[in-house]
């Protein structure tokens, strides 16, 4: 595998990887999911104010009073979503979710990593292998790590098959509402002469709510995309690229 002769602390994580079919966020080519964490944004932000070199202990032991209490108040919400089971504030889920936070501080002190938290899922994404050396610290907290081939670029998709065994490109609108309806119509005859394909349903509430809002459609060849882009114009927000999984 490409991932593992770039660094072979990968194999530790082997059986949690999956291959995704893009670039995350158009860029990166790894993301390392970390789950569950808890309370993430109060601890992230505490990677800011706070020196997180000590133990998660020590941390609590210098921790202001109002700071516990708060803390205390998540694990008390939390209980009852059946969460977090114990009732103070020194436990495993805290503790963890700490653990992460300082490796972040340490691994990332001089740069600003990229991230995203939904829930309890804390995702980071980068394009560095040698990350998977770094990993090795909290490797028990890692739960997923998706890597993409290094033969997809920006704005390509990787897939088995092509959407409908044909179409090469998916065209994606910029968001605006009060759209103009010669655009609209546009779109719509493109639709009916096989220019492009795009979904009933959607080209419906385009023409009822005069918007672009999240839409897109499918372009077959190079020479239909270029009379998309010719039409159009800046209502095109990007364009993806399908190719075809090796």
């Amino acid at each position: 595998m490409y991932w593992i002769n770039l660094n072979q602390n990968l194999n530790r994580f082997i059986s949690r990887v999956r291959i995704a079919d893009s670039r995350y966020y158009n860029q990166y080519q790894i993301r390392i999911r970390f789950c569950p964490v808890y309370h993430w944004r109060w601890f992230f932000s505490n990677w800011a104010k706070r020196n997180l070199t000590g133990t998660f202990e020590e941390f609590l032991k210098n921790l202001p009073k109002e700071d516990k209490a708060h803390l205390k108040r998540f694990l008390l919400k939390q209980r009852t979503y059946h969460q977090m089971r114990s009732k103070n504030i020194n436990n495993a889920q805290y503790r963890d979710t700490y653990k992460v936070a300082q490796w972040l501080s340490n691994t990332y002190k001089d740069s600003k990593p990229k991230l995203r938290i939904e829930w309890q899922t804390l995702d980071l994404y980068t394009s560095d292998p040698s990350i998977f050396t770094k990993l090795q610290a909290i490797g028990d907290m890692v739960t997923e790590v998706s890597l993409v081939s290094p033969s997809i670029g920006i704005n390509e998709v990787e897939r088995d098959k092509l959407p409908l065994d044909k179409y090469k490109y998916r065209v994606i609108l910029k968001d605006r509402h009060r759209k103009d309806p010669s655009i609209i119509e546009t779109i719509k005859q493109f639709n009916a002469n096989g220019t492009i394909k795009m979904t009933d349903l959607r080209l419906s509430n385009m023409k009822k709510w005069r918007s672009t809002w999240g839409d897109w459609f499918y372009v077959e060849d190079d020479y239909a995309l270029t009379l998309v882009h010719l039409t159009l114009g800046d209502n095109v927000s990007k364009v993806l690229k399908y190719v075809r999984r090796k």
